[in-house]
C-alpha cells in the first residue's frame, strides 16, 4: 500500500487522536483478548508478527473481525498454534491482514487482533470460549 492509502490513513490517525483527547469513553487499557498479535514496538511494519497468550495482560489493542467467505488462506490451527506463537512471516498474511498491521502501527498500538489468527480454527472448545468474548473484543 502506498500513495492514495497514505493520505487515507492519516486521516484516520487524525480522527482517533482527536477522538482519544476529546472523548473520556475512550479507555486508556482494557484487558487484552486470550490471544493478540504482538506487531513489536515503534512505528515501523514488523517482518512477522507473534501470536501471544495474553493470560489476563491489559493493554491497548486493535481489533480486525470480517466475513471470510471461503477458505481462509491463513488461520490458526492445533497444527499451526505452536509455529504462530514463535511468529508469523508479515508476508504471509493476506493484503487485507498487512493492512490491518500498517493502520495499527500508525496508530501507535502494538497489538492487534484478528478472529481467524487469534481464534483456533476447528477447535470447538476455543471457538466456545472465544466466541462468547467476541462482544467485548
Amino acid at each position: 500500500m502506498a500513495g492514495d492509502n497514505d493520505a487515507f490513513f492519516d486521516r484516520i490517525r487524525r480522527v482517533v487522536e482527536r477522538c482519544e483527547s476529546n472523548h473520556t469513553c475512550v479507555p486508556q487499557t482494557a484487558e487484552l483478548p486470550t490471544r493478540v498479535l504482538d506487531l513489536g514496538v515503534g512505528p515501523e511494519t514488523p517482518s512477522t508478527v507473534v501470536l501471544v497468550e495474553t493470560k489476563g495482560r491489559t493493554g491497548r489493542y486493535i481489533a480486525l473481525s470480517h466475513c471470510w467467505g471461503g477458505s481462509l488462506t491463513l488461520k490458526t490451527t492445533n497444527d499451526n498454534y505452536s509455529d504462530h506463537l514463535l511468529g508469523i512471516p508479515i508476508d504471509y498474511l493476506t493484503p487485507k491482514y498487512r493492512d490491518a498491521v500498517r493502520l495499527t502501527k500508525l496508530l501507535g498500538q502494538r497489538y492487534l487482533w484478528i478472529d481467524s489468527l487469534c481464534i483456533i480454527q476447528g477447535n470447538t472448545a476455543d471457538w466456545a470460549c472465544e466466541a462468547s468474548r467476541m462482544a467485548g473484543v
